[in-house]
């Protein structure tokens, strides 16, 4: 697991929390989030986001990817980081990966 400093993390997992709330309100609605909040029960992106990703594939199958991706969109725009979209598309390596370039910008 990636290490953001201390004082840092609260604020990263603050603005992936908000990215992953914003984009699943805008696709589902506030209704259809709280819903998938209900069913995902603890698990959270920030928290969790093997556990998040798993408990979204078994709700959306084939769908969750485009949540995913929108999600980390979202954040890497929060961010101000360049995101480019791939084939190879992993939600959790996508998380790391804002979590170290976040970091390495906290310890400048």
């Amino acid at each position: 697991m990636v290490s953001v400093p201390s004082a840092k993390a609260p604020e990263f997992n603050a603005l992936l929390h908000e990215s992953t709330e914003e984009v699943i309100e805008s696709i589902f609605s506030k209704s259809g989030m709280q819903a998938m909040f209900f069913h995902l029960g603890k698990a959270t992106a920030a928290s969790d986001p093997v556990n998040f990703h798993n408990q979204l594939q078994t709700m959306l199958t084939s769908g969750a990817i485009v949540v995913e991706k929108e999600i980390i969109k979202d954040l890497f725009i929060k961010l101000n980081y360049q995101y480019s979209d791939s084939e190879r598309f992993d939600f959790v390596d996508s998380i790391k990966a804002a979590k170290q370039m976040y970091a390495g910008e906290a310890s400048k």
